[in-house]
């Protein structure tokens, strides 16, 4: 049967009311939900109202019960809801959505909660509605969002910048920005996780205190982290709310060197106001005047955290209030109960778990027929989600104040036109008022102003971040380089503002001027080398060559590319064999060398020497070495063995005697050869010569057989030449000689010595002034053989070192520990690369030497300088188990000249090692002192005497002292210590006792140290 209009709002008004009433889990409640409930039919009639219902209508129940929808709604609006709710309550599946009402009252929007009243049939009759006013909620979101999305636009736009925001318990709440492996995940890996799901232990421990500084209000500002081959400056501070109130941590790092986008975390925002919204639960709560006797619903209880079905006392209910809310809730109550004062109140509860929670709570007194009070009921509202909500608006924009405060580049606001409209700090020498009606244009040089304001007008246009680098006036208005990005700002799809991130890049800048310049100089040295310079891996692959290696062998660059290492050889058996052992060589030492004929792209063939040596790069290995043409050498070998027999016919023709010395290096000697001119000098003949190695010392006159002695010895240990001018007797006659020898140094440690003997007997009496000059040139061939002697003398230390692990080497081989192996062949290239490092500065120093260089200092750090140099003697100190302490500071930075520096130390403790015994210790420590600063270099050695100290530092002193293993040295290289020192400004000296070892000190002046914070 149809119902009609008239029927509706009669009697089967009361019978769908009445039903309704019944159907109602909690009828006391109805009134005090705290939630808009109505009941209405198919035909948009209202049957039963509760007065907050009412409110939304503007008017009393009695105004809207028996009264349809369009009596209250635009005609459009109570149509299209009419037909929701027909579908509805024909499905008889009730459903729960969000829906925006035009009301007498305004515009609301509610959280409707539909359920489908059915009959005895089985057929619904009608809609119970249930509505929760969620305008201020959905406000609060969407204004949330915009802040959000304003606090987003800036982060993700910041240049090399990554931003994380973090919350008490270390969870990361937010990542935005420009992410790189600083953490090793993705925007959504990092969000919602604690700094300890995310790192290592090792990591998260590290960095967990200096967090937990920034929610204690301690900032972390500048801290300088290096990970993965790059540095960060990252900014750890708090972050507060306008109560001033810590909320969040957050975390500002530059140079990452990915960007990737981050709205997981804005959906993970996004989600907690969506559940807010979801979760939002509204209980009634009841309390009889006569027996007190307090009745809550199920959400009541659950909000408290209680069990469902739980009634307090009136007491106990209170007492779940915050104590700051106590008195005032009890004062409400009050009032109700004995004066009928309703109330509507926002306060705290703590349940059961001690859980603090945002409540609404209301009450309203209902009195009987004679007016007195006979029951005080009321809603129950956990409002936290709103209050979160509330909470998130202030937070998030004090976050952004904070970012764009905290962040150390330039970001600037213009209009439309470009003036400026806001600048968040200022270059040195600038304030507020400089920028104040100006544009962009008036602060940038005039070649970048074009290029400024292309970019701007781009972006504007276009509605895309645009980048360019340029020159704009910085502190104390000099012009500097910069890197800027516009982001515009787009309001209803106009264009409103420019906002410009600007970075300071003028060092830069710098930085990759230098670079260029020294790649360029890096390609031409190595493309200027006469030889051909190439790099195989271990498969025989050409992987890099020089320009000179296509120019001498005729083939491309892309020929080469696809180039092994015996394609040269092809048919030339000889030569393959040769770069094969090469190869083995080079693989067992570390170093090989070769001799092959390489073959061009013509077919013709060059005699080459290639000398090889293994390179590790990113892990991998590498043969990299020099090819040098050696025909002019072989021709040379050729004319040699053509004139060797016109040599001998010469020598034994010249009126100068001719003698070959070898010399071994346990002092013996004997001659291997002598012109017959030379023994008819002496009076002597080749054959008592030959068979007497003393018989030539005979001959020598007394006054001056000690000089003739002294050279002869020093030439055979120092292995510099020999010059001897002196009185020789022959046959009682008395002559002046000038016998001089060149040395040649033999593969199996012997020296040749090639020289020569003059009769200058007739011309020592015109020879007075040329003596004295040829005195001068002997002191100046003294400091050169001295300079030899220091190159021996540093050099002996790393190659000691390669030829001890080299025997380890072949040792481990042979037993296949292919671990101790890989570590020694490391520990090989390190040395070889030292001793060339070595050498290079010590040629440097010669040019010092000659005043071809000059004195440059530098700012370097004493303990790095140590530290390396310690690093050349670790393997020749471990040789003796002598242990190396290192005493010094790792700030303590000044200005020096390094390659003088790191010689000194060289030196010093290569001494230290020399000198101490098996299982000795050497210490080396740096301290700053009033006027300088001292390093010191002490070992508990043999040890010196007074005389051996005041021999030191010596030009004119050739004191030298074989070490506890025998360790041969020149004694000059203390000569080198006290010139490199004096150069400085500083002074050397040593304390020393026989038997207790020696302390060498030297310092350098403070008038050149420099500040170690100092940039």
């Amino acid at each position: 049967m149809k119902i009609g209009r008239k029927e509706s709002r009669g009697i089967a008004s009361v019978r769908l009311a009445s039903q309704a009433i019944a159907d109602l889990k909690y009828k006391s409640l109805f009134e005090n939900s705290g939630t808009a409930i109505v009941i209405i039919d198919k035909d948009g009639i209202y049957h039963l109202v509760n007065s907050r219902a009412a409110k939304h209508f503007g008017g009393d129940v009695d105004d809207i019960v028996g009264k349809s929808i369009f009596d209250f709604l635009p005609q459009e609006g109570a149509q299209k809801y009419l037909e929701r709710n027909q579908k509805v309550i024909e499905s008889g599946i009730g459903e729960e959505y969000e829906y925006t009402f035009e009301l007498p009252t305004g515009t609301k929007t509610l959280l409707i909660t539909d359920q489908v009243l059915i009959d005895g049939r089985g057929i619904g009759y009608a809609l119970q509605s249930s509505g929760i006013d969620i305008t201020a909620r959905k406000q609060a979101e969407e204004a949330l969002k915009e802040s959000e999305s304003n606090y987003r636009l800036l982060a993700r736009n910041l240049p090399d910048t990554s931003i994380f925001l973090f919350d008490h318990n270390l969870r990361f709440i937010l990542a935005e920005g420009h992410l790189s492996s600083e953490f090793g995940f993705t925007i959504s890996d990092i969000e919602g996780k604690t700094l300890r799901e995310l790192l290592p232990p090792e990591r998260a421990n590290r960095l967990a205190p200096i967090y937990m500084n920034a929610l204690e209000g301690r900032s972390t500002e500048n801290l300088i982290s290096e990970f993965n081959g790059r540095s960060y400056s990252v900014n750890i501070l708090p972050v507060k709310n306008n109560r001033d109130e810590i909320i969040a941590g957050m975390v500002v790092s530059q140079d990452i060197t990915t960007r990737r986008q981050a709205d997981e975390a804005l959906n993970a925002n996004y989600s907690l106001l969506r559940i807010a919204g979801e979760t939002a639960k509204f209980g009634g709560w009841s309390v009889d005047a006569a027996s007190n006797k307090v009745i809550w619903s199920d959400t009541v209880a659950k909000i408290h955290e209680m069990p469902i079905g739980y009634n307090p006392s009136i007491d106990e209910g209170i007492s779940f209030y915050a104590p700051e809310w106590r008195d005032k809730i009890t004062q409400l109550f009050t009032n109700c109960s004995e004066n009928g004062t309703p109330y509507d109140e926002e306060m705290e509860i703590i349940t059961a778990k001690g859980k603090r929670v945002w409540i609404r709570t209301t009450g309203e007194a209902f009195v009987d027929d004679k007016g007195k009070i006979v029951k005080i009921q009321g809603a129950f509202q956990d409002i936290s989600e709103r209050k979160l909500a509330d909470q998130a608006l202030h937070e998030s924009e004090e976050k952004w104040r904070k970012l764009v405060n905290t962040i150390p580049d330039y970001i600037a606001l213009y209009d439309r036109d470009g003036k400026y409209l806001f600048l968040n700090h200022f270059a040195e020498g600038f304030s507020v008022k400089d920028i104040e009606g100006k544009t962009y244009i008036d602060f940038l040089q005039d070649d970048s102003k074009p290029i400024y304001e292309q970019a701007f007008n781009i972006s504007k246009q276009t509605n895309s971040t645009q980048y360019v680098e340029h020159t704009a006036q910085g502190d104390n208005r000099s012009f500097r380089h910069y890197e800027s990005f516009f982001v515009p700002i787009f309001e209803n799809n106009r264009f409103e503002n420019m906002m410009v991130i600007a970075r300071d890049i003028t060092e830069r800048k710098q930085i990759e001027n230098e670079l260029a310049k020294e790649k360029a100089l890096i390609d031409a040295i190595f493309n200027s080398i006469p030889g051909i310079i190439y790099l195989y891996d271990l498969e025989g692959n050409l992987v890099r060559w020089n320009t000179k290696h296509e120019i001498m062998t005729g083939y491309t660059g892309e020929e080469l590319s696809h180039k092994k290492l015996l394609d040269w050889y092809k048919g030339d058996i000889d030569s393959q064999i040769a770069v094969n052992d090469g190869v083995k060589a080079t693989i067992l030492n570390g170093f090989g060398t070769a001799e092959a004929n390489l073959q061009k792209k013509n077919g013709k063939t060059i005699p080459m020497y290639f000398t090889a040596s293994l390179l590790t790069i990113n892990g991998k290995e590498y043969f990299t070495g020099v090819g040098i043409d050696i025909t002019k050498r072989k021709q040379a070998e050729e004319a040699v063995l053509k004139s060797k027999k016109q040599y001998d016919n010469l020598v034994s023709k010249i009126p100068v005697g001719v003698y070959i010395l070898k010399t071994k290096p346990d002092g013996t000697f004997a001659l291997e050869y002598v012109s017959p001119r030379m023994a008819e000098m002496l009076g002597l003949s080749v054959e008592d010569l030959l068979a007497d190695n003393h018989a030539i010392f005979t001959a020598i006159h007394s006054d001056d057989l000690e000089s003739f002695t002294r050279l002869n010895r020093e030439g055979i240990e120092q292995k510099r030449p020999f010059n001897w001018k002196g009185r020789v007797v022959v046959k009682g006659d008395i002559r002046w000689f000038h016998i001089s020898s060149l040395p040649e140094q033999l593969d199996n440690g012997d020296m040749l010595w090639h020289g020569l003997i003059v009769d200058i007997t007739e011309r020592m009496r015109d020879e007075a002034e040329i003596k004295l000059k040829n005195e001068e040139l002997i002191n100046l061939n003294a400091t050169k053989d001295k300079f030899f002697s220091i190159i021996a003398h540093d050099l002996k230390s790393p190659f000691n070192s390669i030829i001890g692990f080299s025997n380890l080497l072949i040792r481990q081989i042979e037993e296949k520990d292919y671990a101790s192996i890989e570590k020694y062949a490391g520990i090989i290239q390190n040395s070889s690369q030292q001793a060339m490092d070595l050498l290079m500065n010590l040629l440097e120093w010669s040019q010092s030497q000659t005043g071809r260089i000059v004195y440059t200092p530098e700012k370097i750090d004493i303990s790095t300088s140590i530290n390396k140099v310690a690093e050349l003697f670790l393997a020749l100190a471990q040789q003796k188990s002598i242990t190396i302490y290192l005493e010094t500071s790792s700030n303590l930075s000044f200005f020096a000249d390094k390659a003088m520096i790191n010689t000194v130390l060289r030196n010093l403790i290569s001494n230290a090692i020399k000198f101490t015994n098996v299982g000795g210790e050497i210490s080396i420590s740096a301290k700053q002192m009033l006027n300088d600063l001292v390093v010191s270099v002490s070992d508990n050695g043999v040890g010196m005497d007074e005389e051996s100290i005041s021999m030191l530092f010596r030009i004119d002193q050739n004191h030298t002292t074989l070490g506890t293993n025998e360790e041969k040295g020149t004694g000059l290289g203390l000569l080198l210590c006290k010139e490199f020192v004096e150069k400085h400004g500083g002074k050397i000296w040593v304390e020393s006792f026989p038997g207790k070892g020696s302390k060498f000190h030297f310092s350098i002046p403070n008038s050149i140290l420099v500040n170690s914070s100092s940039n």
